[in-house]
C-alpha cells in the first residue's frame, strides 16, 4: 500500500485494514513484513486520535468491575482497609488509599494506574530515589 502515507480518514483507514488483511502473515524483514509494520503503526497512530480512550474514574471503574465479577463489597475488603472504610469510598465520603487502590487492583484487575493515577511517577521521587508524599484520589466530604 505504497500510495497512502497517512491515515487521515475512515476510508483510509480501511484500506489500511484491508492491506493488513492481505499481508498478515508476512515474514520479518520481507518488503511486505516491513509495509504491515508500517501500517500497524500507522494504524494506530489513526485509531488513537480519533478513537481516544477514556481513563474512568477510579471509583466508577471498581463499581463496573465489581458488577461485571458479582463481587459484594465485603468480597474484597482485606487487612489493609475495613469494610466501613471500602463503602465510604464507594460512596464518595472517603479517598481511596493507596494500600486500597493496590490491593483493589489486585484482586479486580484493574491497572493500577486507573486507581492511583500518579503510582508510576509518585512512588520514586527524583535521582535519589526517596519515597515521596502520595496525593490522595477521590473526593472527600468534611
Amino acid at each position: 500500500m505504497s500510495d497512502l502515507h497517512a491515515i487521515q480518514s475512515d476510508a483510509d483507514l480501511e484500506k489500511a485494514l484491508a492491506r493488513v488483511e492481505e499481508i498478515f502473515f508476512a515474514e520479518e524483514g520481507t518488503p511486505e513484513g516491513q509495509e504491515l509494520e508500517g501500517l500497524v503503526k500507522k494504524i494506530t497512530a489513526y485509531e488513537s486520535t480519533r478513537f481516544p480512550r477514556e481513563v474512568p474514574e477510579p471509583v466508577e471503574a471498581i463499581k463496573f468491575m465489581m458488577e461485571q465479577r458479582a463481587h459484594l463489597p465485603e468480597d474484597l475488603v482485606c487487612s489493609a482497609f475495613s469494610l466501613s472504610d471500602f463503602l465510604e469510598v464507594l460512596a464518595g465520603t472517603r479517598s481511596l488509599s493507596i494500600e486500597m487502590a493496590t490491593n483493589i487492583s489486585e484482586q479486580l484487575a484493574i491497572p493500577l494506574e486507573i486507581l492511583w493515577p500518579e503510582s508510576e511517577n509518585s512512588l520514586e521521587g527524583g535521582d535519589t530515589g526517596e519515597k515521596t508524599a502520595l496525593p490522595t484520589i477521590g473526593t472527600a466530604l468534611d
